[in-house]
């Protein structure tokens, strides 16, 4: 994965790709590369903070890269189909704050398993981003329940953020009941990798929100052109 990331992020920097995605490549590009450089639990051993770091880096870095699949893609060669944001808060200004929510608590939770902060900020943050998802999804289904991008998007976050909440309660009630093994390795990198996942899913509906939402009022009837 590392190859082929390496190979596209180049390829666009020297490209006639949009101005949007070389700044994105040049980022992946330095994240490849600190991640290379703090593999083999090298960033872990200096300390817990270190590790969590390290972390949060991997998962900015896969977030990364499917944004720049999304951007490269053959939908994205269409042109966008444009529809007017008429809810509050606006879901252009949730496209932005979501994956930063995201963010903090997979920030909370690389700080649990390197022991860096204990359980309840992760548990209890888990709740505040779940609603996030869910009214932000909610939202972009309501009021487009039949745009060809934004739908399935929002579905697809919605299962992804379910299935990361079931998974996380999973994990903590092993860990509660000192339950050691296959069982809590498997359930905690499951977690972590549909963690990953979310926060990929909700940059990518992101990027569709800003580019096919409009700000209200943006977008004149048919008949003021005539």
């Amino acid at each position: 994965m590392s190859v082929l990331t390496l190979i596209l992020a180049i390829w666009i920097v020297r490209s006639d790709a949009g101005p949007g995605l070389r700044p994105l490549a040049a980022i992946l590009l330095v994240l490849l590369v600190q991640g290379g450089l703090g593999s083999g639990g090298g960033m872990a051993a200096l300390s817990p903070w270190a590790g969590t770091a390290h972390a949060v880096q991997a998962q900015l870095f896969f977030a990364g890269a499917v944004a720049m699949v999304v951007c490269t893609s053959p939908g994205w060669q269409r042109a966008p189909e444009l529809v007017e944001d008429y809810g509050w808060p606006s879901l252009r200004s949730l496209a932005i704050s979501t994956p930063v929510v995201l963010l903090l608590q997979v920030f909370l939770g690389a700080a649990l398993r390197h022991r860096a902060m204990g359980a309840l900020s992760h548990i209890g943050f888990a709740m505040v981003a779940a609603l996030w998802v869910m009214f932000k999804c909610i939202c972009v289904i309501q009021q487009f329940p039949k745009h060809r991008a934004l739908r399935p998007l929002a579905n697809a976050l919605l299962a992804v953020t379910f299935t990361q909440v079931f998974l996380g309660i999973g994990s903590f009630t092993l860990r509660t009941m000192d339950v050691t093994g296959p069982a809590v390795a498997a359930t905690t990198a499951a977690h972590v990798a549909t963690g990953a996942i979310t926060l990929a899913v909700a940059v990518a509906l992101s990027i569709h929100i800003r580019r096919n939402v409009m700000p209200k009022g943006s977008l004149r009837p048919f008949s003021e052109y005539l």
